[in-house]
């Protein structure tokens, strides 16, 4: 019967379990610098996703000013009648800037895409996590009062609005004949109905432009620590 080498045995033992530790370290190291790279492509994704956010955040805050300066006129109009004259086409430029609807579509399909696959464990910083949950959520703020103020206009301003018979004339809606060349708002754009409805859509919009600013900075501080988790 051969006489074992424990010795040599004992070796090529160790050199087996080394090799398998290093190969277990060498797919460790592996599978972590992979998930480096795909972090870092994740934050890069959601750098370029947060600006043109914000960028959207701010057209949305222009355009709700536009909504309010129609509202300041077309209340100081009221206030004014009739010591001043209303030209037809102002009038009509002042309305349908009043009903303007708030158009806002954000996509955050990036970080959905962390949150569905479970792949937001790879953003090491729990900053960005933060901001980014931060962030969803002022998204939802600007677009439930985005909600509600499209729906006060289609469900009190718009009927108020084609409910008469002047306003149809300024739009130009079912063939009816143009009004004159000055239109007189009259009984209509001095009504205490007109003005209310005319304030409360300004003060919706006032809300609109406060969650967007509130938006902003919450994204601002979303990309700063974005970036800077981009570039470690």
């Amino acid at each position: 019967m051969p006489r074992i080498n424990w010795g040599q045995a004992a070796g090529e033992a160790l050199l087996i379990m080394l090799g398998i530790l290093l190969a277990l370290g060498v797919d460790a190291w592996w599978e972590e610098r992979s998930e480096r790279v795909q972090e870092r492509e994740y934050l890069l994704a959601l750098q370029g996703e947060l600006e043109l956010l914000r960028d959207q955040g701010l057209d949305v805050a222009g355009r709700v000013a536009g909504i309010e300066a129609s509202s300041a006129e077309l209340l100081g109009i009221s206030a004014r009648w009739p010591d001043a004259t209303v030209p037809r086409d102002s009038v009509a430029e002042l309305l349908i800037g009043l009903g303007e609807e708030i158009d806002w579509a954000p996509r955050l399909s990036v970080y959905e895409d962390l949150l569905n696959t479970g792949s937001v464990r790879i953003i090491r910083s729990e900053e960005v996590r933060h901001g980014l949950t931060a962030v969803m959520g002022a998204v939802e703020w600007v677009s439930d009062r985005r909600d509600r103020h499209n729906q006060f206009f289609w469900d009190q301003l718009d009927p108020y609005l084609r409910g008469n018979l002047p306003i149809l004339a300024v739009f130009r809606e079912y063939d009816l004949p143009p009004p004159p060349e000055t239109w007189s708002p009259d009984d209509f754009v001095t009504s205490r109905e007109f003005r209310n409805l005319v304030a409360v859509k300004s003060m919706s919009a006032q809300d609109v432009r406060g969650a967007a600013a509130d938006l902003t900075e919450i994204i601002d501080a979303a990309l700063a620590s974005v970036r800077s988790a981009a570039e470690t």
